[in-house]
């Protein structure tokens, strides 16, 4: 629809709708919910509408309904659903998503992109919504990442347009959703809301922030707690993480880490972890010459072969942070791959959307980006061991492992 979408709003509301991701990879449910501003779907109602389409599909295709195919076009194992399924289940609220690089609407969310209502963002498997509620007696945006630790984040309208354009760069999909939203009034779905629900007012809103702002600063002190423990003739090697080598390879607490998990599996924060800004200096100062420390103690990366060279594979990292790009030899073990991203997560963790450097991480992954997702092949790093599948690859070369001359990698830390 080109025609622009008037917020159905409850007069006096300051109040807005939230779900927080745990454990679950259900993002896309989440994501609709929050856009809609109530528990409209369960995983459910989303699968029903996945195999729904899958159906009409198959029928479009002659009658021959994927008999022989257990695997699903809409909805894989992990409850990553496609953005047909989104789609289809807003039309059954009267709302309907496209493209905001459409010629359709490009050129008024180009203008004015505040004038929306609402718009959901994707990249791989991860969803999330920015919805313009009723707060304080004015309008205001808000971006509902279901993975975000401090809750519903305000966006300004000032800031808008540029929150969209750095997300779009990071190879977010933006689609405008317009059409009739329901009316935003938490008495409606009073008393039904599960654990991870909630209707998030100014008050709520200070607590989810300031939880934030305490396990940040607690894990930052614990960090400098480490780096102390050598005392002050202790040499300066790895003095804020312990050596690659000797760090043991603790259970993941997903829940805990500050990107959260996609679908698949990988994170998905839209901002990189920062620091707090009442960090106190020598706190700041500290880490900071930690992090060189740990740079100095790792071995530099592989030289980068140059464009023109033959038989060379670059690979691309998307994290939340920007994306880092290199060329690899075929013939180099993938080790190299990951000596790479801990020399640069050393000097700038920010950057791979980390606020600890890969060496702090007991086990963490790169995972192939190969379509379908059941193809994708998880390669993990615990100490100075490189494993795929649960057998050693470190040695193995890019080539014998299947890399092709692009390559695009999802971390996982």
């Amino acid at each position: 629809s080109s025609v622009r979408s008037k917020p159905a709003l409850t007069p006096g509301m300051s109040a807005v709708y939230w779900e927080k991701q745990g454990a679950d990879r259900l993002c896309a449910v989440h994501c609709l919910n929050a856009l809609l501003q109530g528990p409209y779907f369960t995983p459910a109602d989303l699968a029903d509408i996945a195999h729904q389409l899958d159906r009409q599909e198959a029928l479009l295709m002659g009658g021959a309904a994927l008999a022989g195919e257990k695997s699903s076009a809409n909805v894989d194992d992990d409850g990553n659903f496609s953005s047909q399924v989104l789609d289809e289940a807003l039309k059954r609220h009267n709302c309907n998503s496209t493209n905001s690089l459409h010629e359709s609407v490009r050129a008024q969310i180009s203008q004015s992109p505040e004038r929306e209502v609402g718009y959901i963002c994707n990249l791989h498997a991860h969803w999330f919504a920015l919805r313009k509620v009723n707060w304080g007696g004015k309008l205001e945006w808000f971006n509902l990442n279901s993975l975000e630790m401090g809750g519903p984040e305000l966006v300004s309208e000032f800031k808008l347009a540029a929150f969209l354009e750095s997300i779009r760069q990071q190879n977010y999909t933006i689609f405008v959703v317009r059409g009739q939203y329901p009316a935003s009034d938490p008495a409606i779905f009073s008393g039904s809301l599960l654990e991870h629900q909630m209707y998030v007012d100014a008050a709520k809103m200070q607590i989810l922030q300031q939880q934030k702002k305490e396990k940040e600063a607690k894990d930052m002190q614990q960090a400098i707690n480490a780096s102390k423990e050598g005392g002050e003739d202790a040499p300066p090697s790895f003095s804020m993480f312990a050596p690659a080598d000797k760090r043991a390879a603790p259970a993941t607490d997903w829940n805990a880490l500050g990107g959260g998990n996609r679908l698949d599996g990988g994170g998905a924060s839209t901002a990189a972890p920062a620091a707090d800004d009442d960090m106190d200096d020598d706190l700041r100062a500290a880490l900071a010459a930690s992090m060189q420390d740990v740079q100095k103690s790792l071995p530099e990366p592989i030289a980068e072969p140059d464009a023109a060279a033959p038989d060379t594979c670059t690979i691309q990292v998307r994290t939340s942070g920007k994306a880092h790009k290199r060329r690899f030899p075929m013939e180099c073990p993938i080790v190299k791959v990951f000596e790479w991203l801990e020399f640069v997560s050393a000097s700038d963790p920010g950057s791979l959307g980390l606020s600890t450097p890969l060496i702090a991480h007991g086990t963490y992954h790169i995972m192939t980006q190969t379509f379908p997702p059941a193809a994708r092949k998880k390669y993990s790093r615990t100490g100075q061991q490189v494993e795929e599948g649960g057998k050693p690859v470190g040695d193995s070369t890019l080539k014998a492992l299947g890399f092709e001359k692009q390559e695009g990698l999802i971390l996982q830390a």
